[in-house]
Formats: C-alpha cells, sequence, structure tokens
C-alpha cells in the first residue's frame, strides 16, 4: 500500500466518524475538523513522494492543481483546515425543516423551519391541512411531508456538510485513482471509493410522511453482493465477448444504444427487467449501480432526489435509466382524478439517458402479451402516442440542477493552460 492511499483509508474512516456522529454536536464538530485537517496531508504526501512518480509535474497538475484551483468546496476545505488550525473551529449551525413535496422540483416545496423540536408536530399538522384544503387531489394524493435535520456551516451555506465532505473525499480518490493508474498498479482494495461507504446516516437524517395513509417512510438501501456461483447464461457470456472488440461508448448516445441492448437481452432472457440506474463517468466505466423499487409515485419523488444527492459526491459524467412503465390514459382530468386510478393502457421498456451537459436520449419499446401462457416480447415503437416526450422527463429535473450545481462548483477547464506553483495548492 502506497503512503499517501493508506492515508486516505485513515480518511474514510474519519467520513465514517461523521456520518455516526451526525446527531452529537460535539462529536460532529471534532470529527469534521479532523476531516478537514487529515484531507489535506493526502495530497502533502504525494508531494514527499514525488521522486517516485514519473513526469510528477504535469501529472499533478492535470489531476490535482487544474480541477481544484476552480472548484469552490475544494478552496473551501483548504480555507478551513487554515482556519482551523489557527484560529479555531468552523461556524457551524444546525436546521430542522419540514417541507410539503409533491412534485419533482424543489422550487415548488412549501417549507417551514422549526426553531425548536416541538414545534415539529404542530407544523406537520399545518402542513398536511395546507395540502387537503389547497392542493388538488391527485397532487395531495401523491404528496409527502419532509423532516430533514442538517448541518451547515456557515462558511458554505448551500451545501449540506456531510455531503460537501463526501464530495471532498469523491475528489481526493479520484485524484489516487488517477496516480494509481499513472503508476500502472491498482489502487489498494481497502481504499473505499464514496459509494461504498456507509450511508446510513441519510434515513436517519430525513424522515418522511405520506399523505395518501398518514404512515411514516423512509428512503433506504443496501449493498448487495455479487452471488460469486451466478452463472450468466452462454448467449449474454458470447454477447459480451465480442463487444469486448468494439469501441467504448464516447458520448450518450452511443451509453444509450449499448444498455438498450443489454436491457432488451436482459428482458428477452428472463421475461421482465428491474429499474436499473447507471452511472458512469467520462469514460464510460460504471461507478455507481443502484436499483429501486418504487411503492407509489410518492417514492419516485424522494428516489430521484436522493440520486440527485449523490450526483454531487459521484460526479457522474453520464445517467442511464432501465426501466419497465405502465402507460396510462386518463391525464386529462389530471391533477383531479387521482393517478393510481387512472386506467393502464400498455406497457413499455424504456431505456432514458441524460449527460452532465443536458442532453438527453431514449429507447422504447412495446411489451406485447399474447397470452398466459406465451413469453412476453418486444416491440420497438417511435410512436409518440407511446414514447415519452424527453423535455416533459421531469424525473431527470434534480439530477439537471445537481449537474447545474456541480458545474457553479468546479469552473476549472481542463484545456486551459496551468502554470505549477512551487508551494502547495
Amino acid at each position: 500500500m502506497q503512503p499517501w492511499e493508506k492515508r486516505l483509508r485513515d480518511l474514510s474512516r474519519l467520513l465514517e466518524n461523521c456520518q455516526d456522529a451526525y446527531f452529537d454536536p460535539d462529536l460532529f464538530r471534532m470529527n469534521t475538523n479532523q476531516f478537514l485537517q487529515t484531507a489535506r496531508t493526502v495530497t502533502f504526501i504525494i508531494q514527499k513522494d514525488k521522486a517516485i512518480i514519473p513526469s510528477f509535474d504535469a501529472w499533478y497538475a492535470e489531476n490535482v492543481i487544474a480541477p481544484w484551483s476552480g472548484d469552490g468546496v475544494m478552496t473551501w476545505a483548504k480555507d478551513s483546515r487554515n482556519k482551523i488550525e489557527k484560529q479555531g473551529d468552523l461556524e457551524l449551525h444546525s436546521s430542522l425543516v419540514l417541507s410539503l413535496i409533491f412534485s419533482y422540483f424543489e422550487h415548488e416545496d412549501i417549507s417551514v423551519a422549526c426553531g425548536r423540536k416541538e414545534l415539529v408536530r404542530a407544523n406537520i399538522k399545518r402542513l398536511i391541512r395546507l395540502a387537503r384544503r389547497d392542493l388538488p387531489s391527485g397532487i395531495a394524493d401523491v404528496a409527502v411531508v419532509k423532516i430533514d435535520r442538517r448541518w451547515i456551516a456557515n462558511s458554505l451555506p448551500d451545501w449540506e456538510l456531510l455531503g460537501a465532505l463526501k464530495y471532498i473525499y469523491g475528489s481526493i480518490y479520484h485524484v489516487a485513482t488517477s496516480l494509481a493508474c499513472h503508476l500502472g498498479i491498482p489502487l489498494d482494495e481497502s481504499v473505499p471509493s464514496v459509494d461504498q461507504l456507509s450511508l446510513k446516516v441519510e434515513a436517519q437524517r430525513t424522515s418522511y410522511i405520506k399523505l395518501n395513509d398518514m404512515h411514516p417512510a423512509s428512503l433506504r438501501s443496501k449493498s448487495v453482493r455479487r452471488d460469486p456461483d451466478f452463472v450468466p447464461p452462454t448467449d449474454f457470456v458470447e454477447w459480451m465477448e465480442k463487444r469486448k472488440s468494439k469501441p467504448v461508448p464516447r458520448n450518450l448516445h452511443e451509453n444509450v444504444e449499448l444498455y438498450a441492448e443489454f436491457a432488451k437481452r436482459t428482458f428477452e432472457q428472463f421475461g421482465n427487467h428491474i429499474p436499473m440506474l447507471y452511472m458512469c463517468d467520462e469514460q464510460s466505466r460504471v461507478i455507481h449501480l443502484v436499483s429501486a423499487y418504487f411503492d407509489d409515485q410518492a417514492t419516485k419523488y424522494l428516489f430521484w432526489r436522493s440520486i440527485a444527492d449523490r450526483v454531487l459526491y459521484l460526479k457522474p459524467r453520464f445517467i442511464i435509466f432501465v426501466s419497465e412503465a405502465w402507460r396510462r390514459s386518463g391525464f386529462k382530468d389530471f391533477p383531479q382524478t387521482l393517478m393510481r386510478n387512472m386506467p393502464i393502457v400498455g406497457e413499455s421498456l424504456q431505456v432514458v439517458g441524460l449527460d452532465s451537459s443536458g442532453n438527453t436520449a431514449q429507447i422504447t419499446w412495446n411489451i406485447c402479451r399474447e397470452g398466459h401462457d406465451s413469453a412476453p416480447r418486444l416491440e420497438l415503437t417511435t410512436d409518440k402516442n407511446q414514447v415519452m416526450d424527453m423535455s416533459k422527463a421531469n424525473f431527470f429535473h434534480p439530477i439537471r440542477k445537481a449537474f447545474e450545481k456541480l458545474s457553479q462548483t468546479s469552473n476549472a477547464s481542463a484545456s486551459k493552460s496551468v502554470v505549477v506553483p512551487t508551494t502547495r495548492p
């Protein structure tokens, strides 16, 4: 294990400590301070060992100085470490906010700040009364009250603090993986990527109440290890071998075409396809993979907002989503009619994609069923009445906003010239 990898592994444990101490103010403050101080030492160690790194100056300029020089969060991390060491603790404050959610658009939320915990129950009742009184029945039926507790640093007001720490860890992890590739050796397996770290605090920090049944709800995620005894179908293996000789997808459309081919083969093999979301980097490598099970429309609102949160620290280039979908009629009566009561008139298998520049792409098949004893089959369609209008794919809206935030946070251009400073950045 390289010295900087060992320090990065230490940093991952400090990030987990921050998660575990989220609801203990003093412990959270202490762990946050230690995380920010340790984060800066990873690049210090890399610089100390630059003699063993070929073409160090050029590599460091491209992988550290250029991407971090215009990055607002990484600049904040550097300044915060200096403040902690020379002036004292960061100024932090916690908040408790209730929001009424009834769409994918965060700006439509109705929010109430709770200065005291005893106000929570009263304000929840207030939001519920407002929803039932002022929202059409079709919208109120899929609305949810969100109870959100979070820490904010006064010097970084637009970021939830734990999310910012994940962003910092992810940026340093990317430097370590780039260096491992530059040296021609694999990154030590004991160093976790940010998506491998425990995310249990997300479920603890945020809870929900669905208005249609008044039951509490939460978004929970768990990791599923690959079954070592699973043997893929022979034709899948043969197809994957053939794929190896073809060029790697270079843009969104080529990625959607690749995942569409894979989705079609999966559906034809098993007769169905569970929802799957892929996040891919600039080289079209999968950096995050998640499946989802939706109870109702409200769950979809929460899921896509949670994916946008992950986009902020995983920083993918491409988002690919594969799912089956029902087609319904009766939208002319919405929002007075409940969406779940609209008649189902067809089924589709959809592969849709979004990239960080805002481009979209899709491939859609109708799912045709002749009878109970026959296997379903796919029929490629371009019928505008049966294909999603991507300009109205509102579930992508939270991710679009996350990409916009990343663009504002990181202003460095990969093509601009960089002068390597003699001092550490």
